[in-house]
């Protein structure tokens, strides 16, 4: 779906995120289209939570872990720590390897994020 998609139906997600009956297909693809619009950062934190609390088939790894890797490819915004808890759900040598990637990016935004990111890591191993 796209990002203008789930712009326009932001009040219908808002309302299935805290009200009624959410698929973890419809969280993922939400997370993945990364729409940006006010009350978005909430949404987002609910959706990640929601994923943490599911028992995740192996197909869905490689997909939350690059919705971890965007969150730190782009600005700061206020979920940032969900994203980290998301990584920690979906971490592998694939995903560490993304973010060590990233220490050495010119962006010094993206190499603090990856190194916070990677930090909450270390720090929550199960």
């Amino acid at each position: 779906m796209s990002k203008m998609h789930w712009q326009k139906s932001a009040a219908t997600l808002r309302y299935r995120v805290l009200a009624a009956p959410l698929s973890l297909s419809t969280a993922v693809e939400f997370l993945e289209a990364d729409p940006w619009f006010h009350g978005s950062g909430y949404i987002k934190a609910n959706l990640i939570k929601f994923i943490n609390r599911q028992e995740l088939a192996p197909r869905w790894t490689p997909r939350l872990q690059k919705v971890a890797v965007a969150a730190v490819d782009r600005e700061d915004r206020r979920e940032f720590r969900s994203y980290c808890r998301l990584a920690c759900k979906v971490d592998a040598q694939e995903l560490r390897d993304e973010l060590t990637r990233r220490l050495e990016h010119d962006d010094k935004g993206i190499r603090r994020r990856a190194r916070w990111m990677l930090d909450y890591l270390t720090r929550n191993q199960e």
